[in-house]
């Protein structure tokens, strides 16, 4: 697990345009990716993270650390929830708050289903 840790870690990296030779941000990506892992293994009932499944952890992991809620160096990436035209409000909903339909729709190809019989 640690030699897939350290793959995404370069490619989340390098898609946060922060040099390779830049550890100081290490630590905090390292464990945003670990974490992630973990919630798509257990949502999927997985042992392994398959490899067609790594972008998905890169692409969420990147959208979690532009959000701000990190501590790493980014941009907040945020997107309408919810817009009323009398009195205008616009609620706004973060990157960190929202698992998007396209994200279940691909979760759930690689979600084990076997049945359980008792």
């Amino acid at each position: 697990m640690k030699e897939l840790i350290d793959k995404l870690l370069k490619s989340v990296k390098a898609r946060l345009t922060i040099q390779e030779e830049d550890t100081s941000q290490d630590a905090l990506i390292k464990e945003e990716i670990e974490d992630l892992v973990v919630e798509v293994l257990e949502y999927c009932s997985l042992k392994e993270l398959p490899r067609a499944l790594e972008p998905f952890v890169k692409r969420k992991v990147v959208a979690y650390i532009k959000s701000g809620a990190t501590g790493v160096a980014g941009e907040w990436d945020e997107e309408v929830k919810s817009v009323s035209r009398g009195d205008t409000t616009i609620n706004m909903l973060t990157t960190k708050e929202r698992l998007t339909v396209e994200d279940v729709q691909i979760l759930e190809k690689f979600k084990d289903k076997r049945v359980r019989v008792m």
